[in-house]
């Protein structure tokens, strides 16, 4: 099943083509599945590298300072630019990640990451190439391929249908290119041209060359079967002249910072298994996050075991990891948060623009304050932020999508009304990670008392009328519960001062200090989770909804309380596990309704072995 099967069998081509033509030929359809087509304002203007199911990699000069990531999209899957394949696809850009030594033409650091605006659902003719780390080296002299549609001779642009063109060149490694691109100039020797991060491929002599290959686009070689991306075609004088190779940027010089941005990049590899396996051995957790697609494995036919183990699938247990963040430490007072401490914390966006806190509560539905929108709101227009410690400056974690449809609750009538509660659903499942988890929705019998110590956070105003300043990083408060009696009384006090008078009604709940000085109406974004912690696990108490001023004496932040809205949001969402806190061991329910839900959970896969001996002289095993 190739939906299934490909996520992590990079570099793996479907189509066979028993021959590649070397010179810069037309190349044979579905022969290069990880070319991309990186196109601005409607038109081709670079070549990238599918390394995942949602990242590009390319040249940084393909994304000038001017350009808008708006303003570009991604054709996968294609193989003629003026014919295209009814199965290709164009996807917007998320947002694009250029390296911070990339100074112009010529200069090292010309390596990006770009994200597409969702995952790609991988085909024979969509697939990623491997990325190379430490193990995997390609010495000067390896023939590997270049792909794109450049030019196929300097001047000469490529002709219609605009096919796909592949050329064959041997790698020279960076001294010795370097030496080439000294020869008749007056530049000392002692003055690099070819950097330690770029590498060249070509002929002293030329007559071949990338001119068949893009900017940005992709030198593969092959190990093991599998193809890797060495190089981004980076830049070259003129084109297949003598003692002028094209130069390229040296992916693997690069493998921690492709780490920094997508710590998962490296979706497949080979383990060596310790000890010996017998019948009734076992994988004790190999750990598999819902809604990405299930591993092959594979053993190569250069094997010379006539030995073969079937990995047999035999059971799935599904562990509760909503409201575990890997960050544990916290520190009173609205202050900057940690990485990784509020994984669920979530940025709802209006063209662009933060407006609102969310919180995620399954891997496609995000919950918010019913004030965030208006009814008439079009929820094309709006995006949600996950993963995020900064809204500025670091994209390090974060994934952001597209909303697909916007449900307010339907007894919200307006500024402090009951039912500011809405709920948010994705145009596709997030890919959860240690920075990206749910948090765990208690059951309605759940109760948290006056003067428990629970948390608040957000990108809102550090004190009234003052902004958070860049590079906007998430604040956090914490802030004790309030009974609702207790709650009524303060606001209750010099009501006169505050027009229109406001209610205190029985879905929502307070947090704060009746003497002000810290308060949640600053920390916290409208919209935004309050999270108290409960058994080891935290739970979504309740959503900034509204206060009067900021830190104010006796106005204390104000909730809506989720425990109110449980059938509410059962309705929408009926496969929701909702978190028994008031129970030792937390059990989830989800009033009557069966099965995995897709929500904050771990699959975790064991997988026991059945080993049977066959005698082949080329094994393979499948999963």
């Amino acid at each position: 099943n190739m939906e299934n099967s490909s996520q992590t069998m990079c570099g793996q081509v479907v189509t066979r083509t028993k021959n590649r033509i070397i010179g810069g030929e037309d190349a044979s359809r579905g022969a290069w599945p990880w070319q991309v087509s990186l196109q601005y304002k409607g038109k081709h203007v670079c070549g990238a590298t599918l390394i995942s199911a949602e990242w590009l990699l390319t040249a940084a000069h393909c994304f000038p300072s001017k350009a808008s990531v708006s303003d570009y999209q991604a054709n996968l899957g294609n193989y003629q630019l003026l014919n295209p394949d009814p199965n290709a696809v164009w996807l917007k850009l998320s947002h694009a990640i250029v390296h911070k030594d990339y100074a112009g033409d010529g200069s090292s650091g010309d390596i990006a990451l770009a994200q597409l605006e969702h995952p790609v659902l991988f085909t024979p003719n969509v697939l990623p190439a491997c990325l190379p780390d430490g193990t995997v080296q390609f010495p000067g002299g390896t023939l590997c391929w270049v792909t794109g549609w450049g030019e196929p001779q300097y001047g000469a642009s490529l002709g219609a249908p605009k096919t796909l063109q592949q050329i064959q060149l041997p790698l020279i490694d960076t001294m010795s290119c370097d030496t080439m691109y000294h020869i008749g100039t007056n530049i000392p020797p002692t003055t690099r041209e070819i950097q330690d991060d770029m590498f060249c491929a070509g002929y002293a002599a030329g007559k071949k060359d990338a001119c068949s290959g893009d900017s940005g686009g992709p030198l593969v070689c092959q190990e093991d079967g599998a193809w890797y991306v060495a190089g981004i075609v980076s830049w070259g004088d003129m084109c297949a002249i003598p003692n002028r190779p094209g130069v390229y940027t040296h992916v693997s010089f690069y493998e921690n910072w492709i780490k920094t941005y997508h710590p998962r990049a490296h979706d497949c590899g080979c383990w060596e298994l310790q000890g010996e396996i017998r019948k009734g051995s076992r994988f004790r957790y190999l750990p598999w996050k819902l809604n990405e697609r299930l591993w092959q494995m594979t053993s190569p036919d250069t094997c010379q075991s006539a030995r073969t183990v079937l990995f047999k699938l035999l059971s799935f247990s599904l562990s509760p990891v909503c409201g575990r963040p890997i960050v544990l430490n916290r520190n009173v007072g609205g202050e900057d948060s940690l990485e990784g401490e509020w994984p669920w914390q979530a940025s709802v966006k209006k063209l662009g623009k933060h407006i609102c806190g969310g919180a995620l509560i399954t891997h496609n539905w995000v919950v918010t304050a019913a004030h965030c929108f208006r009814p008439d709101d079009d929820p094309s227009q709006y995006t949600v932020l996950l993963g995020a410690s900064k809204l500025e400056n670091d994209w390090s974690h974060k994934q952001s999508v597209r909303v697909k449809i916007i449900i307010r609750n339907p007894r919200y009538a307006g500024e402090a009304t009951s039912g500011d509660i809405a709920l948010v659903q994705l145009v596709y499942p997030v890919r959860f990670t240690d920075y990206i988890i749910p948090i765990c929705v208690p059951t309605a019998n759940v109760e948290f008392p006056p003067g428990m110590k629970c948390w608040v956070t957000g990108w809102g105003d550090i004190s009234e009328g003052q902004d958070l300043p860049p590079p906007k990083k998430l604040q956090k408060l914490q802030v004790p519960i309030i009974d609702i009696q207790t709650c009524r009384r303060l606001y209750s006090i010099d009501m006169g001062q505050y027009l229109p008078r406001k209610q205190i009604q029985d879905d929502m709940m307070c947090a704060g200090y009746a003497e002000g000085m810290k308060d949640s109406s600053c920390v916290g974004d409208s919209g935004g989770p309050l999270m108290c912690k409960m058994n080891q696990e935290w739970l979504l108490a309740g959503i900034v909804s509204w206060g009067e001023g900021c830190a104010e004496r006796n106005r204390p932040g104000v909730y809506i309380r989720l425990t109110s809205y449980q059938d509410w949001i059962h309705r929408i969402i009926p496969n929701l596990k909702f978190v028994d806190a008031m129970k030792g061991n937390n059990r989830l329910t989800n009033q009557g309704t069966g099965g995995a839900d897709g929500r904050g959970q771990i699959l975790i896969i064991t997988i026991l072995l059945q080993v049977l001996v066959w005698t082949l002289n080329h094994a393979l095993a499948l999963v």
